[in-house]
């Protein structure tokens, strides 16, 4: 094989590689309207995460659907634009667990793409039925154990905050908020907690009962210097 041909395949395979398993993934709030590009003639996947979809509404003559059962099926939706129109059409969104999102589509000339929608709105009336019919301790202690799991509760929405600013609580210790799991009643925290001095640290879980704080609980209850722990906290959902 030629040098001048190997790279041609090389670089064939780079500029492909990105389309051939794209996600295309946003976090929204219920009602919230979101974008997205999908192929112009390949069926899209779109799905939402945790949850199933039970209802699109649009205008049927722009698009057609594969497939598609509600509530009797896997909860995901195959769409494609009818007769390879590159246009730009909505479709309103219903999921079993009551989250409402409309979409905003641009079919265009792309290979086809996952769509993934994450819910950052917890479905409460859920989120408060396995809340209520559990006794107050044991539904902490589920919640705590899910967080540690890293599982979804049911009807909880789980937030991946990114990069948020770490606090100082003093001692040369911080705090940074790492995820949310929003319900109904309840609502978790998981905290990264950094040492930053020079000297040994020991810590309590109760040092973390500010407020509406329920519950906590420290991986690590010493930590050295430049060490990091994790710290699980259960508040009251005002």
């Amino acid at each position: 094989m030629s040098r001048k041909l190997f790279w041609i395949i090389n670089l064939f395979i780079v500029c492909y590689l990105p389309y051939a398993n794209a996600l295309q993934i946003k976090s929204a709030k219920d009602n919230e309207t979101l974008f997205f590009r999908i192929s112009a003639k390949e069926y899209t996947r779109i799905f939402v995460n945790g949850d199933h979809i039970t209802s699109v509404k649009g205008k049927n003559n722009l698009y057609e659907i594969k497939e598609f059962k509600g509530k009797y099926d896997e909860g995901v939706i195959y769409i494609r634009p009818i007769l390879y129109q590159k246009k730009f059409f909505s479709i309103f969104v219903t999921t079993e667990q009551g989250h409402h999102f409309t979409l905003f589509l641009a079919a265009m000339d792309i290979p086809s793409e996952n769509i993934e929608i994450k819910p950052i709105s917890a479905s409460k009336a859920i989120a408060k039925h396995w809340e209520e019919n559990l006794p107050y301790t044991q539904s902490m202690v589920d919640l705590m154990r899910d967080m540690v799991n890293e599982a979804q509760p049911e009807g909880y929405a789980v937030v991946q905050l990114g990069k948020v600013k770490p606090k100082k609580v003093g001692n040369g210790l911080s705090m940074q908020l790492l995820t949310l799991y929003r319900g109904g009643f309840l609502q978790g925290e998981i905290w990264k907690l950094r040492n930053n001095s020079n000297h040994l640290l020991y810590l309590h879980p109760r040092e973390f009962y500010q407020g509406n704080v329920r519950s906590a609980s420290i991986v690590d209850e010493s930590l050295g210097a430049g060490e990091e722990t994790i710290l699980y906290r259960i508040v009251e959902n005002e």
